[in-house]
């Protein structure tokens, strides 16, 4: 577990994470500066930490992660404003 929380980001690293969450935030038709923008991005940090370090990696786990499979993609034809309220996880901190 403490290599999840050692992982350096540099430059190559951060520009990785940049294109996934552009490519994801392009295909749901989601503003860079919107909330919704700032949790995909948390997670894509997250699936970065367990280990998926390529593009093709991230895209693979985010395939697979439910919050950002369940965000309408422009595919669909469903707004992302459209979007239950209810889809976006809730903070298990106190």
């Amino acid at each position: 577990m403490m290599g999840f929380f050692e992982t350096a980001f540099g430059p190559a690293e951060l520009e990785i994470l940049e294109a996934a969450l552009a490519q994801w935030c392009r295909e749901r038709l989601v503003d860079r500066l919107s909330p919704e923008a700032a949790i995909a991005a948390e997670v894509f940090i997250n699936l970065f930490r367990e280990g998926n370090r390529t593009s093709s990696e991230l895209q693979e786990a985010a395939g697979h992660h439910k919050w950002l499979m369940e965000w309408p993609s422009a595919s669909q034809g469903t707004h992302p404003t459209e979007a239950k309220e209810s889809t976006l996880p809730t903070s298990q901190c106190a």
